[in-house]
């Protein structure tokens, strides 16, 4: 049962989409940050850590992908859990953004605002309550989309 404060960070480029999602997520009493591109989105990530990074993959220059290659060569981000979430269609892109460290690639249209808030809220209880110390990142990762699969 989620009980723990928890920050998240999305990269969208939408901010009537960004709007939606930070008033279910801060019902639920999670905090959001926004940012509306890609580089922004990386420094954002970088001085504000959060636990989650929900991630649009269409953005004009730097797109979602870059994100995640830049995203994945910092030591101080690249363990922070990933989430896309875009209007693209995932069948042609899921391969490379899990080979680059996505846990689960989702539709705008199929997976909602209050479905998209129970599902980081599940996953954020299993980090807290992981045991594991040994566990790498990738371990957890695994763990983590077992969940949503």
């Amino acid at each position: 049962m989620y009980t723990s404060y928890m920050k998240v960070l999305f990269i969208e480029d939408d901010p009537q989409q960004m709007d939606i999602f930070k008033i279910y997520f801060e019902r639920n009493g999670i905090e959001v940050e926004r940012s509306y591109d890609g580089p922004d989105g990386v420094k954002v990530a970088e001085n504000w850590k959060p636990d989650f990074i929900v991630l649009d993959i269409r953005m004009e220059g730097m797109d979602g992908l870059e994100v995640m290659r830049v995203l994945q060569k910092s030591e101080v981000t690249k363990n922070i859990p990933v989430i896309a979430y875009t209007n693209y269609d995932p069948k042609l892109i899921v391969d490379e953004l899990l080979n680059l460290g996505v846990i689960v690639v989702w539709e705008k249209t199929v997976v909602r605002p209050p479905e998209l808030v129970e599902q980081i809220k599940k996953m954020f209880d299993i980090i807290n309550n992981h045991d594991s110390v040994g566990d790498t990142f990738p371990v957890l990762r695994d763990k983590l989309r077992l969940v949503v699969d």
